[in-house]
């Protein structure tokens, strides 16, 4: 299908959700645990709103299944499959703040600045049409590195937007804008940003010197220093506290807990990359964590930074997770279900995402086995 063809495609899928939105008397919007899915319920949450339409929203991670316990006439699943949804928004692609930045703009008001975040967590660049947006929002980028906080140091330390050698520890990160400066006044954001690129050059994988460039040239804006920031944040806060992540995405002002339990949870998410037993098979990456593993954040990150195949896959004594950089031959969603229904265990997901909860006792390389044979 020519780019043509998929924005026609787009354009007319947009126009037809809007529609039934405007229409409904009551909506439940059922949103993926991640920074991407809740900023898509966000910007349909703020476009209801301003179209006064009835809305609730609730955020159900993977596996776990939609149950119409609502009011509802009109129920859309939001980055994630459900079997009772009437529609699915972003199901098979990779960036689900696309598809509803373009519904929200059909029904009168899109906010270009929260369809960044979510496209900056989900690790997609930005098409013409929203960077129109930003332009029009005067939402202006600067040098330097997408981050929620106005120290380096704290925020290349626990960015979940970047996986390098410093990342989850202040000392090797602050050694490390040191070193770009002898005189170690290192926080010009253009000195952060080569730090970051050097680094990254230096030590880490050739994909994850294309995808720090999601983080560089930051688009200034929000409740957290940056856009990407912002999305950083939705993404770290929604697997710590799913409801404070919504308030977040729907306008609700930062607090200093938010910052908090962003550290709190990149801190997990690091660890977890850093302590990982790794394994590389054809089209698949695999990591084994242990039982503290955060698995849907540390496969996202891994796919971005450190797998050098399409498909990664993180597993823990209790789950797994899997992503993919590309739909056009894989359903990593699919995949999973077949692969853990051998083993009893509980899967869901998308083309491009899906998790599984694993019964007690399951070996890790019973699940790797058969997801790589059902790939």
């Amino acid at each position: 299908m020519s780019t043509a063809d998929r924005q026609q495609t787009h354009t007319t899928a947009a126009t037809s959700i809007a529609s039934q939105l405007r229409e409904a008397e009551f909506v439940h919007l059922v949103t993926a645990q991640t920074g991407d899915g809740v900023a898509a319920a966000g910007l349909l949450g703020k476009a209801l709103t301003a179209t006064n339409s009835p809305y609730q929203t609730s955020i159900e991670g993977l596996p776990g299944e939609l149950t119409r316990e609502t009011d509802a006439d009109l129920t859309v699943a939001v980055g994630r499959p459900a079997k009772t949804a009437d529609i699915t928004i972003g199901e098979e692609i990779p960036c689900t703040s696309k598809a509803a930045y373009d519904i929200a703009a059909e029904l009168g008001t899109a906010d270009p600045m929260l369809a960044l975040a979510g496209h900056r967590t989900a690790g997609v660049v930005p098409d013409e049409q929203l960077r129109e947006g930003l332009a029009t929002a005067n939402i202006n980028q600067r040098p330097g590195v997408a981050v929620p906080t106005a120290d380096p140091v704290d925020g290349l330390t626990h960015s979940t937007l970047v996986h390098a050698s410093f990342s989850g520890s202040t000392e090797r990160t602050g050694e490390l804008l040191a070193s770009i400066d002898e005189t170690a006044e290192s926080t010009e954001w253009k000195n952060v940003a080569t730090a970051l690129a050097l680094s990254l050059a230096r030590d880490g994988t050739p994909r994850g010197a294309t995808a720090v460039e999601n983080l560089l040239k930051p688009y200034v804006g929000g409740p957290f220093e940056t856009v990407g920031g912002y999305g950083d944040m939705l993404d770290a806060v929604v697997h710590e506290k799913p409801g404070r992540a919504l308030a977040l995405a729907l306008g609700s002002d930062p607090r200093d807990d938010d910052l908090d339990r962003w550290r709190t949870h990149a801190s997990k998410v690091h660890d977890a990359i850093r302590t990982a037993e790794t394994g590389r098979y054809n089209g698949l990456f695999v990591a084994q964590c242990d039982e503290s593993a955060p698995v849907e954040p540390v496969a996202r990150l891994m796919s971005q930074y450190c797998a050098p195949e399409p498909v990664t896959l993180v597993t823990s004594p209790s789950e797994a997770a899997a992503v993919s950089r590309s739909t056009v031959e894989t359903n990593v969603g699919n995949a999973l279900e077949i692969a853990t229904s051998e083993v009893g265990a509980n899967a869901a997901g998308t083309g491009v995402r899906a998790r599984a909860h694993l019964p007690a006792g399951t070996e890790s390389s019973e699940v790797i086995l058969a997801f790589k044979e059902a790939l």
